[in-house]
């Protein structure tokens, strides 16, 4: 399929392989922000999204986004949450043939910029902020809470330690030991990192919405949707809300009901020690993918594995290399 667009004055037509040709000079955009990878129509109780693409390959990765989208969407409207308090609207046809659009519920309201959130008052900030909550709740929820150590997991189905074995010829018994010890450390302590939870992965302020007439929050765009660390979720992925108050956010959200607790706050020293091993990881593959750099990248594990070791000993004591005790602690917070 090949599609072109222009946009002149009064109209956009929509220029499709067979010729049919769609006008829309009826219907007002409704999306301004930039950039963009969608032109979307108001179309009575619904919008029509177009891809701005021309490639036919980019216009084919838009209507996977979309697809995923929907899933998203189907997967947390029949989620038994709380969904009632809040509106996501579900994109009721995906169409690649002829023409390649979606059609999706619409969503009444502004998006929640900062100059809109200051100008309401108190109770309808309180609204939002538990609305949002109760949404990262149900988002988080209605898929498996995976722990960290599922970062480690290959997409061959290697685990970590089968890698460590492939390249056993490059690491020592004793370094080996340590490697094995510092990996069931993490898993023992799993808890004390921030769980892998899936969330929306675009929360900007063009993709949540207010309607001060019916006090209702809505939730748009799942196209980026993924699993990722709780800490990530709201230091970073919220944070784009620059009216947010992130702590006050955690807060409401422990609150909230949930099936499978969430870790959000890291400790520091798991920390290094996760990032360690996710370095030698990284090193172990690359000996294996490039075999003629193997002695280049030996050099760069045994330097990841000093770390490692000086990461593992400040959590578990001078006894990096050998076992795990039963008195293995972590250092306060």
């Amino acid at each position: 399929m090949i599609i072109v667009f222009y946009q002149n004055i009064k109209k956009l037509q929509l220029y499709c392989k067979n010729d049919n040709i769609l006008h829309m000079s009826d219907n007002k955009q409704i999306n301004t922000n930039k950039p963009r990878d969608s032109l979307v129509f108001a179309d009575g109780d619904y919008v029509i999204k177009y891809p701005t693409a021309t490639n036919p390959a980019h216009v084919g990765e838009w209507v996977k986004r979309q697809q995923h989208a929907r899933d998203v969407v189907n997967r947390l409207l029949s989620y038994n949450g709380n969904r009632k308090l809040y509106f996501i609207p579900k994109i009721v046809e995906v169409s690649d043939n002829p023409n390649t659009y979606i059609r999706e519920e619409r969503v009444y309201g502004k998006p929640i910029t900062q100059e809109l959130f200051f100008s309401l008052n108190k109770t309808q900030q309180d609204i939002i902020y538990n609305t949002l909550a109760i949404f990262i709740s149900d988002m988080n929820q209605h898929m498996p809470v995976l722990d960290i150590t599922s970062q480690f997991q290959m997409a061959n189905g290697k685990d970590f330690i089968s890698l460590l074995k492939s390249v056993r010829d490059f690491i020592s018994d004793e370094d080996f030991t340590l490697i094995n010890n510092a990996y069931e450390l993490l898993k023992l302590h799993s808890n004390k990192m921030p769980s892998r939870v899936f969330f929306h992965g675009d929360m900007n302020e063009n993709n949540i919405f207010f309607d001060i007439t019916t006090n209702t929050v809505s939730f748009i765009d799942f196209t980026e949707a993924r699993y990722e660390n709780a800490d990530y979720m709201f230091f970073s992925d919220l944070s784009r809300l620059q009216w947010l108050d992130t702590n006050k956010l955690i807060e409401r959200y422990k609150n909230t009901t949930k099936q499978r607790q969430i870790t959000i706050i890291p400790d520091k020293g798991m920390v290094n020690i996760f990032n360690c091993l996710r370095t030698i990881q990284s090193t172990c593959n690359s000996i294996i993918n490039q075999p003629k750099m193997a002695l280049i990248y030996n050099k760069i594990l045994h330097e990841n594995i000093q770390k490692l070791e000086t990461a593992y000993n400040s959590v578990n004591g001078q006894r990096g290399r050998g076992a795990i005790g039963s008195e293995t602690t972590l250092p306060t917070r």
